[in-house]
C-alpha cells in the first residue's frame, strides 16, 4: 500500500520550515515543482495558505507533495 500524506501532514511540514527557516520541495498539483522557505501558514476566508519567501502565496489544498528540501540534521537533542 502507498504512502499517503494529508493535508495535516502538508501543514506541519509547511510550519516546520517557518520555525527552522528550511527550505521545502513543493510539488504542486497543476504540475509545477519548485524549492523554497516558507515564511508563515495562514488561513483566510476559511484557507489555509503557505506565504512563500520567493514564491507566490499557495493554497495549502493545492499542494500534491511536500518534503524537507535537505535532510535534517542530526544534532544533540535527538541522541539519548
Amino acid at each position: 500500500m502507498g504512502h499517503f500524506i494529508d493535508r495535516c501532514d502538508f501543514i506541519d511540514m509547511l510550519e516546520e520550515s517557518v520555525t527552522t527557516h528550511s527550505k521545502v520541495a513543493v510539488s504542486l498539483h497543476d504540475g509545477q515543482h519548485f524549492v523554497d522557505q516558507v515564511n508563515d501558514v495562514v488561513t483566510q476566508e476559511g484557507q489555509d495558505w503557505a506565504v512563500f519567501r520567493e514564491h507566490d502565496w499557495v493554497r495549502v489544498n493545492d499542494i500534491d507533495d511536500c518534503a524537507r528540501a535537505e535532510p535534517r540534521e542530526p544534532t544533540y537533542d535527538y541522541k539519548l
